[in-house]
C-alpha cells in the first residue's frame, strides 16, 4: 500500500507538471519493475479517469503526457545509439516510458519490445488529429462568404445577422435582406454550428452539413433545403407550414422537434421524431407517411419504412456524444470520419463487427483507436488517413 500511495502522489504531480527529475525517474523505475506492471496499469488508468467525477479522459492531458513521454523515449533511444552502454537500463526505461504512453492513452495490450516504437509513432500521429469544434462557413445570397467565428457556437438571423452573444456577424450597414434568394451555412468535416432562423426555428448542424435558407420566409410557407445531419426545433406557426427538402424526401411540419440524417454517402435518409408530428413525402414514389414521437422514417429510393426507435441513439451527437448500440462497423466509422475530418480506407473487406457504448465527441482519436484495438481490428495512420487492415 505504501508503494501505491507514493506512486499515486508522483503520478498526480506528473499530470500537473510539478514532478522533479528524480521523482520522474522514480516513477519510471516503478513501471519497469517485473511483476508490478498490471497493478501499475490500473493505477494509471484510474488516475487518468479521475477528472472531478468525470469518467472521460481529458484530451489535453493525454496529449501532454504522450508528447512528454514520447520525447523521453526518443532521447533514451538516441542516447543508447550514441553510447551503446547500459543496455539493460535503457531497455528498462524504454519499457517504462512506453508503458506510461500506452496506458495513459487507453487500455492497449502490451506489445513486443520491437513493436513499441511503431505503436508510439502511431499514437503520436493520432494525437495530432483533433476532434471537431465550432466551425462553419456562411455564404450570403449576394455571394459573400464569411468564415464564422470559432469561439461562437451559433448565429441568429433577424433584422441583422448576429452571433448568439449579440455581436455582429456583418455590420448592419452592409446587411441587405433577400426574401427570395437563399443563403447557406455549411459545416465542414470536423465542424458543427447552430443557427436560429428568422421565424425562431433553431437548427443544430452536425459535421459536413449544409442548410439553405432565406433571410425572411414568405407569408404562406417556410421552406429550407438541407443535406447532412441536423436537429430541428421548429417554431410553431399554424398558418405557415415548415418544409425541409432533403435527399429524396420532403418533411412538412407546423411545430416540432426532429433529427434529420440526409448525408449523400449514407444509403438512406432517416428522420427521427422527438416531439410533435411530421409528414414525410417520398419525392420519388409520392407516398405520404406521418410520424409520431419515437418513430423513425427511412427513405430509400421509392421506398419509405417506419419503425419505433430509441431516439437517444440518434440525437446523442447534439449533446456532444457518440452513442452506439449494435452499430455496424462501417456506420460507426462514417461518423468518426466526419467528426475527426479523416479519411477511412479499407485495405480489404469491411470488418463485420458491431459496436455498443458511449463516449464524448471531445475525446482524442486515440480513444477511438483503443476501441478498434480492443476489438482486434488492425489499423495504421498515414497523414489524415486511417487505414483499416
Amino acid at each position: 500500500m505504501g508503494d501505491n500511495y507514493r506512486i499515486r502522489i508522483l503520478f498526480d504531480k506528473y499530470l500537473r507538471h510539478t514532478v522533479t527529475e528524480d521523482e520522474f525517474q522514480e516513477l519510471m523505475d516503478y513501471f519497469g519493475i517485473d511483476g508490478q506492471s498490471d497493478g501499475a496499469f490500473q493505477l494509471l488508468l484510474k488516475a487518468m479517469e479521475r477528472q472531478d467525477g468525470d469518467d472521460y479522459i481529458s484530451q489535453q492531458r493525454v496529449d501532454r503526457i504522450a508528447e512528454a513521454a514520447h520525447q523521453r523515449v526518443m532521447d533514451r533511444i538516441n542516447r543508447e545509439r550514441r553510447l551503446q552502454r547500459w543496455p539493460f537500463l535503457t531497455r528498462k526505461l524504454w519499457f517504462a516510458a512506453a508503458a506510461v504512453v500506452i496506458v495513459s492513452l487507453g487500455v492497449w495490450p502490451l506489445l513486443d519490445i520491437d513493436d513499441k516504437q511503431d505503436a508510439i509513432s502511431t499514437q503520436m500521429a493520432a494525437a495530432k488529429i483533433k476532434p471537431g469544434s465550432n466551425r462553419a462557413m456562411l455564404t450570403l445570397a449576394d455571394g459573400r462568404t464569411i468564415d464564422l467565428n470559432k469561439t461562437q457556437a451559433g448565429i441568429i438571423v433577424g433584422d441583422g445577422l448576429t452571433y448568439l452573444d449579440g455581436s455582429d456577424v456583418v455590420e448592419n450597414t452592409a446587411w441587405k435582406m433577400e426574401r427570395e434568394k437563399l443563403n447557406s451555412i455549411t459545416t465542414p468535416k470536423g465542424g458543427s454550428y447552430q443557427i436560429t432562423l428568422s421565424d425562431g426555428t433553431k437548427v443544430w448542424l452536425n459535421a459536413a452539413s449544409t442548410l439553405k435558407y432565406p433571410d425572411k420566409f414568405s407569408k404562406d410557407q417556410r421552406v429550407v433545403e438541407f443535406s447532412g445531419e441536423a436537429y430541428f426545433s421548429i417554431a410553431s406557426d399554424p398558418r405557415r407550414p415548415f418544409k425541409v427538402i432533403s435527399n429524396g424526401q420532403e418533411i412538412e411540419v407546423l411545430g416540432t422537434e426532429f433529427n434529420l440524417n440526409a448525408y449523400k454517402n449514407e444509403a438512406a435518409t432517416q428522420t427521427t421524431l422527438i416531439e410533435g408530428s411530421v409528414q414525410i413525402v417520398n419525392l420519388k414514389s409520392g407516398s405520404v407517411d406521418r410520424l409520431v414521437p419515437g418513430e423513425q422514417s427511412t427513405v430509400l429510393a421509392a421506398t419509405t419504412k417506419i419503425r419505433e426507435v430509441d431516439t437517444s441513439l440518434y440525437v446523442a451527437w447534439k449533446s456532444e456524444l457518440f452513442h452506439f448500440k449494435q452499430t455496424p462497423f462501417a456506420d460507426m466509422m462514417r461518423q468518426i470520419e466526419r467528426w475527426y475530418d479523416i479519411e477511412v480506407v479499407y485495405k480489404s473487406s469491411v470488418p463485420s463487427k458491431t459496436f455498443s457504448g458511449r463516449m464524448r465527441r471531445s475525446v482524442s482519436l486515440l480513444t477511438v483507436l483503443n476501441l478498434l484495438d480492443a476489438s482486434q481490428i488492425g489499423f495504421e495512420i498515414e497523414g489524415n488517413k486511417l487505414i483499416i487492415e
